[in-house]
Protein backbone atom coordinates (compact mmCIF):
# COMPACT_ATOMS: atom_id res chain seq x y z
CA UNK A 1 0.00 0.00 0.00
CA UNK A 2 1.15 3.52 -0.73
CA UNK A 3 2.05 5.63 2.31
CA UNK A 4 4.20 8.44 3.62
CA UNK A 5 6.71 7.18 6.17
CA UNK A 6 7.33 9.67 8.98
CA UNK A 7 11.12 10.03 9.24
CA UNK A 8 10.92 13.07 11.50
CA UNK A 9 7.76 14.44 13.12
CA UNK A 10 7.00 18.04 13.93
CA UNK A 11 5.80 18.91 17.44
CA UNK A 12 2.07 18.61 16.71
CA UNK A 13 1.14 17.19 13.30
CA UNK A 14 -2.29 15.59 12.91
CA UNK A 15 -4.67 14.43 10.23
CA UNK A 16 -7.54 16.91 9.82
CA UNK A 17 -10.53 17.49 7.58
CA UNK A 18 -13.71 19.55 8.00
CA UNK A 19 -14.27 18.08 11.47
CA UNK A 20 -17.06 16.09 13.14
CA UNK A 21 -19.58 18.84 13.87
CA UNK A 22 -22.60 16.54 14.16
CA UNK A 23 -21.56 14.99 17.49
CA UNK A 24 -21.13 17.95 19.82
CA UNK A 25 -24.43 17.23 21.59
CA UNK A 26 -22.78 14.02 22.82
CA UNK A 27 -19.66 15.80 24.08
CA UNK A 28 -17.43 15.04 21.06
CA UNK A 29 -15.18 17.98 20.13
CA UNK A 30 -15.29 18.99 16.44
CA UNK A 31 -11.54 19.24 15.69
CA UNK A 32 -11.02 20.01 11.96
CA UNK A 33 -8.74 22.40 10.10
CA UNK A 34 -7.48 25.40 12.04
CA UNK A 35 -7.03 27.44 8.83
CA UNK A 36 -9.68 26.37 6.35
CA UNK A 37 -8.40 28.70 3.64
CA UNK A 38 -4.96 27.06 3.54
CA UNK A 39 -6.58 23.62 3.64
CA UNK A 40 -8.84 24.49 0.71
CA UNK A 41 -5.93 25.83 -1.35
CA UNK A 42 -3.72 22.83 -0.61
CA UNK A 43 -6.47 20.41 -1.58
CA UNK A 44 -7.30 22.34 -4.74
CA UNK A 45 -3.64 22.22 -5.83
CA UNK A 46 -3.72 18.41 -5.83
CA UNK A 47 -7.21 18.13 -7.32
CA UNK A 48 -9.08 17.15 -4.14
CA UNK A 49 -12.40 18.31 -2.74
CA UNK A 50 -11.65 21.36 -0.62
CA UNK A 51 -12.37 19.55 2.67
CA UNK A 52 -10.42 16.33 1.96
CA UNK A 53 -8.30 14.98 4.82
CA UNK A 54 -4.77 16.36 4.95
CA UNK A 55 -1.89 16.75 7.38
CA UNK A 56 -1.89 19.92 9.49
CA UNK A 57 1.19 20.83 11.45
CA UNK A 58 1.99 23.40 14.13
CA UNK A 59 5.12 25.59 14.03
CA UNK A 60 7.33 22.98 12.32
CA UNK A 61 6.59 20.41 9.66
CA UNK A 62 7.72 16.85 9.11
CA UNK A 63 10.12 14.78 7.03
CA UNK A 64 8.16 12.21 5.02
CA UNK A 65 9.45 9.50 2.68
CA UNK A 66 7.35 8.15 -0.17
CA UNK A 67 6.72 4.41 -0.10
CA UNK A 68 4.82 2.81 -2.98
CA UNK A 69 4.63 6.03 -4.97
CA UNK A 70 4.30 8.11 -6.99
CA UNK A 71 2.40 10.53 -4.76
CA UNK A 72 1.21 14.04 -5.54
CA UNK A 73 1.43 16.53 -2.66
CA UNK A 74 1.13 20.28 -2.04
CA UNK A 75 2.31 22.37 0.90
CA UNK A 76 0.04 25.30 1.77
CA UNK A 77 2.04 27.50 4.16
CA UNK A 78 4.79 30.10 4.26
CA UNK A 79 7.60 27.65 4.90
CA UNK A 80 10.85 26.19 3.57
CA UNK A 81 10.06 23.01 1.60
CA UNK A 82 12.64 20.58 0.20
CA UNK A 83 12.60 17.37 -1.81
CA UNK A 84 15.76 15.29 -1.43
CA UNK A 85 17.44 18.46 -0.19
CA UNK A 86 16.40 20.61 -3.16
CA UNK A 87 14.30 23.70 -2.28
CA UNK A 88 10.86 23.77 -3.88
CA UNK A 89 8.12 26.40 -3.69
CA UNK A 90 5.08 26.07 -1.44
CA UNK A 91 1.59 26.50 -2.89
CA UNK A 92 2.53 24.16 -5.73
CA UNK A 93 1.77 20.50 -6.34
CA UNK A 94 4.73 18.10 -6.52
CA UNK A 95 4.76 14.57 -7.95
CA UNK A 96 7.08 12.54 -5.75
CA UNK A 97 8.50 9.14 -6.64
CA UNK A 98 9.24 6.06 -4.55
CA UNK A 99 11.90 6.79 -1.92
CA UNK A 100 11.92 10.56 -2.27
CA UNK A 101 12.06 12.59 0.94
CA UNK A 102 9.84 15.63 1.48
CA UNK A 103 11.04 17.92 4.28
CA UNK A 104 8.91 20.76 5.66
CA UNK A 105 10.78 23.18 7.92
CA UNK A 106 9.65 25.73 10.52
CA UNK A 107 6.92 28.15 9.54
CA UNK A 108 8.09 31.59 8.45
CA UNK A 109 4.76 33.09 9.53
CA UNK A 110 1.64 31.83 11.20
CA UNK A 111 1.09 28.88 13.57
CA UNK A 112 -0.31 26.18 11.26
CA UNK A 113 0.39 24.78 7.81
CA UNK A 114 -1.22 22.12 5.63
CA UNK A 115 0.18 19.27 3.54
CA UNK A 116 -2.42 17.98 1.07
CA UNK A 117 -2.10 14.66 -0.80
CA UNK A 118 -3.94 13.76 -3.99
CA UNK A 119 -6.88 11.55 -3.05
CA UNK A 120 -6.74 12.73 0.56
CA UNK A 121 -5.10 11.08 3.56
CA UNK A 122 -6.69 7.63 3.86
CA UNK A 123 -6.85 7.39 7.65
CA UNK A 124 -9.94 5.47 8.83
CA UNK A 125 -12.88 7.77 9.55
CA UNK A 126 -14.29 7.93 13.08
CA UNK A 127 -17.85 9.25 13.50
CA UNK A 128 -17.82 10.45 9.92
CA UNK A 129 -14.53 12.35 10.02
CA UNK A 130 -10.80 11.62 9.74
CA UNK A 131 -9.91 14.55 12.02
CA UNK A 132 -7.70 13.81 15.01
CA UNK A 133 -8.59 15.19 18.44
CA UNK A 134 -5.28 14.52 20.14
CA UNK A 135 -6.41 15.19 23.73
CA UNK A 136 -8.98 12.42 23.62
CA UNK A 137 -7.43 10.18 20.97
CA UNK A 138 -10.57 10.30 18.85
CA UNK A 139 -9.45 9.75 15.26
CA UNK A 140 -5.84 9.05 16.19
CA UNK A 141 -2.84 10.80 17.75
CA UNK A 142 -0.01 13.18 16.90
CA UNK A 143 2.32 11.93 14.19
CA UNK A 144 5.46 10.20 15.48
CA UNK A 145 8.61 8.88 13.76
CA UNK A 146 7.92 5.53 12.15
CA UNK A 147 4.23 6.20 11.56
CA UNK A 148 2.85 5.40 8.13
CA UNK A 149 0.34 7.86 6.69
CA UNK A 150 -1.89 5.97 4.22
CA UNK A 151 -2.37 7.76 0.90
CA UNK A 152 -3.27 6.90 -2.70
CA UNK A 153 -0.77 6.41 -5.49
CA UNK A 154 -0.98 9.16 -8.11
CA UNK A 155 -1.96 7.54 -11.40
CA UNK A 156 -2.77 10.80 -13.21
CA UNK A 157 -0.30 12.24 -15.69
CA UNK A 158 -1.62 15.76 -15.23
CA UNK A 159 0.75 18.74 -14.92
CA UNK A 160 1.55 20.28 -11.58
CA UNK A 161 -0.52 23.21 -10.36
CA UNK A 162 0.66 26.39 -8.71
CA UNK A 163 -0.64 29.50 -6.99
CA UNK A 164 1.65 32.52 -6.49
CA UNK A 165 2.25 32.65 -2.74
CA UNK A 166 2.06 36.45 -2.74
CA UNK A 167 -1.64 36.18 -3.63
CA UNK A 168 -2.50 34.15 -0.53
CA UNK A 169 -3.84 36.43 2.25
CA UNK A 170 -1.50 36.38 5.21
CA UNK A 171 -2.76 36.10 8.80
CA UNK A 172 -3.69 39.43 10.38
CA UNK A 173 -3.50 40.48 14.05
CA UNK A 174 -6.87 42.28 13.96
CA UNK A 175 -9.87 39.98 14.36
CA UNK A 176 -13.54 40.98 14.39
CA UNK A 177 -15.89 39.86 17.15
CA UNK A 178 -19.58 39.80 17.96
CA UNK A 179 -20.81 40.52 21.51
CA UNK A 180 -20.86 37.31 23.54
CA UNK A 181 -23.95 35.72 25.08
CA UNK A 182 -22.91 36.68 28.64
CA UNK A 183 -21.84 40.26 27.92
CA UNK A 184 -24.41 41.50 30.47
CA UNK A 185 -22.63 39.59 33.27
CA UNK A 186 -19.47 41.69 32.92
CA UNK A 187 -18.58 45.09 34.29
CA UNK A 188 -19.76 47.85 31.90
CA UNK A 189 -16.20 48.67 30.83
CA UNK A 190 -15.22 45.04 30.07
CA UNK A 191 -16.09 45.03 26.35
CA UNK A 192 -14.57 48.51 25.71
CA UNK A 193 -11.43 47.30 27.50
CA UNK A 194 -11.26 44.21 25.28
CA UNK A 195 -11.48 46.41 22.18
CA UNK A 196 -9.10 49.15 23.33
CA UNK A 197 -6.01 47.10 24.20
CA UNK A 198 -3.67 44.64 22.45
CA UNK A 199 -3.77 41.11 23.87
CA UNK A 200 -0.58 39.12 24.07
CA UNK A 201 -0.76 35.39 23.33
CA UNK A 202 0.88 33.69 26.31
CA UNK A 203 0.52 30.12 25.10
CA UNK A 204 -1.73 28.20 22.80
CA UNK A 205 -2.57 25.01 20.98
CA UNK A 206 -5.46 23.73 18.91
CA UNK A 207 -7.72 23.82 21.98
CA UNK A 208 -7.29 27.55 22.58
CA UNK A 209 -5.09 30.58 23.18
CA UNK A 210 -4.43 32.09 26.60
CA UNK A 211 -4.37 35.88 26.28
CA UNK A 212 -2.83 38.48 28.58
CA UNK A 213 -4.04 42.04 29.05
CA UNK A 214 -6.04 44.19 31.50
CA UNK A 215 -8.54 42.16 33.58
CA UNK A 216 -12.10 41.75 32.32
CA UNK A 217 -14.07 41.39 35.57
CA UNK A 218 -17.58 40.05 35.99
CA UNK A 219 -20.25 41.90 37.96
CA UNK A 220 -20.31 41.03 41.66
CA UNK A 221 -22.29 37.87 42.26
CA UNK A 222 -22.51 36.95 38.57
CA UNK A 223 -22.73 33.18 38.17
CA UNK A 224 -22.76 31.99 34.55
CA UNK A 225 -24.13 28.51 33.91
CA UNK A 226 -22.44 25.83 31.85
CA UNK A 227 -23.60 25.84 28.24
CA UNK A 228 -22.43 24.99 24.75
CA UNK A 229 -19.42 26.80 23.31
CA UNK A 230 -18.21 27.47 19.77
CA UNK A 231 -14.84 27.88 18.12
CA UNK A 232 -13.75 31.51 18.51
CA UNK A 233 -15.56 32.11 21.82
CA UNK A 234 -13.64 34.35 24.24
CA UNK A 235 -14.18 32.73 27.64
CA UNK A 236 -13.13 34.71 30.70
CA UNK A 237 -12.18 32.71 33.82
CA UNK A 238 -12.01 34.28 37.32
CA UNK A 239 -8.53 35.66 36.55
CA UNK A 240 -10.12 38.07 34.05
CA UNK A 241 -7.69 36.92 31.33
CA UNK A 242 -9.58 35.58 28.28
CA UNK A 243 -9.12 32.26 26.53
CA UNK A 244 -9.89 32.15 22.80
CA UNK A 245 -11.22 28.70 21.92
CA UNK A 246 -9.88 26.76 18.93
CA UNK A 247 -11.16 23.75 16.94
CA UNK A 248 -10.10 21.21 19.59
CA UNK A 249 -12.14 23.04 22.23
CA UNK A 250 -14.50 21.41 24.68
CA UNK A 251 -18.18 21.32 23.75
CA UNK A 252 -19.52 22.89 26.96
CA UNK A 253 -18.09 25.38 29.43
CA UNK A 254 -19.02 27.40 32.47
CA UNK A 255 -16.89 30.51 31.98
CA UNK A 256 -18.71 33.62 30.78
CA UNK A 257 -18.19 34.54 27.13
CA UNK A 258 -17.63 38.24 26.53
CA UNK A 259 -17.28 38.03 22.73
CA UNK A 260 -17.05 35.56 19.84
CA UNK A 261 -14.70 35.81 16.85
CA UNK A 262 -16.64 35.87 13.57
CA UNK A 263 -16.33 32.91 11.20
CA UNK A 264 -14.46 34.89 8.54
CA UNK A 265 -11.64 35.69 11.00
CA UNK A 266 -11.20 32.30 12.67
CA UNK A 267 -8.16 31.61 10.47
CA UNK A 268 -6.47 34.77 11.79
CA UNK A 269 -7.15 33.69 15.36
CA UNK A 270 -5.71 30.25 14.62
CA UNK A 271 -2.53 31.59 13.04
CA UNK A 272 -1.32 34.00 15.75
CA UNK A 273 1.86 32.79 17.49
CA UNK A 274 2.85 32.73 21.14
CA UNK A 275 4.28 36.12 22.06
CA UNK A 276 2.40 37.98 19.32
CA UNK A 277 -0.47 40.41 19.92
CA UNK A 278 -4.12 40.27 18.94
CA UNK A 279 -6.44 43.22 18.47
CA UNK A 280 -10.24 42.96 18.55
CA UNK A 281 -12.81 44.99 16.62
CA UNK A 282 -16.56 44.88 17.29
CA UNK A 283 -19.01 44.23 14.42
CA UNK A 284 -22.72 43.46 14.21
CA UNK A 285 -24.36 40.37 12.71
CA UNK A 286 -24.87 41.95 9.28
CA UNK A 287 -21.19 42.92 9.09
CA UNK A 288 -20.19 39.41 10.19
CA UNK A 289 -22.35 37.92 7.42
CA UNK A 290 -20.90 40.32 4.83
CA UNK A 291 -17.37 39.40 5.95
CA UNK A 292 -18.15 35.70 5.48
CA UNK A 293 -19.55 36.33 1.99
CA UNK A 294 -16.41 38.34 1.13
CA UNK A 295 -14.15 35.55 2.43
CA UNK A 296 -15.97 32.99 0.28
CA UNK A 297 -15.63 35.23 -2.76
CA UNK A 298 -11.90 35.63 -2.02
CA UNK A 299 -11.50 31.86 -1.90
CA UNK A 300 -13.24 31.47 -5.25
CA UNK A 301 -10.94 34.09 -6.74
CA UNK A 302 -7.86 32.30 -5.43
CA UNK A 303 -9.06 28.95 -6.76
CA UNK A 304 -9.49 30.57 -10.17
CA UNK A 305 -5.85 31.73 -10.09
CA UNK A 306 -4.49 28.20 -9.66
CA UNK A 307 -2.83 27.30 -12.96
CA UNK A 308 -0.94 24.40 -14.51
CA UNK A 309 2.87 24.62 -14.60
CA UNK A 310 5.23 22.73 -16.88
CA UNK A 311 8.70 23.68 -15.62
CA UNK A 312 11.14 21.05 -14.36
CA UNK A 313 12.13 21.37 -10.73
CA UNK A 314 15.70 20.74 -9.62
CA UNK A 315 14.91 17.53 -7.80
CA UNK A 316 13.35 16.09 -10.96
CA UNK A 317 16.42 16.59 -13.15
CA UNK A 318 18.48 13.52 -12.08
CA UNK A 319 15.44 11.28 -12.51
CA UNK A 320 14.76 12.72 -15.97
CA UNK A 321 18.37 12.21 -17.00
CA UNK A 322 18.18 8.59 -15.92
CA UNK A 323 15.01 8.11 -17.95
CA UNK A 324 16.59 9.67 -21.03
CA UNK A 325 19.89 7.78 -20.79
Amino acid sequence: MTHLLVVHAGPATTVQDAGRLAWQHLGVAPAGFADRLLAALGNALVGNPLDAAALEWTQHGDALQVVGGPVRVAVAAWVDVRVDGYPVPPFRSLRLQEGQLLTVGPLLRGRHGVLAVAGGVQAPPVLGSRSVHARTGIGGELLAPGDRVPVLADTQSTPDRSLPSELVPQPQPLVRVLPGPQRALFQPDALPTLLAHPWRVLAGDRMGLRLQGPPLPLLPGAEPISEGVVTGALQVPPSGQPIALGPDRQTIGGYAKLAVVISADLRHLAQVRDGENLLFSLVDQLQAYEALVAAQAELRSLLARIAAVHDVLAFESPRLLRLLS
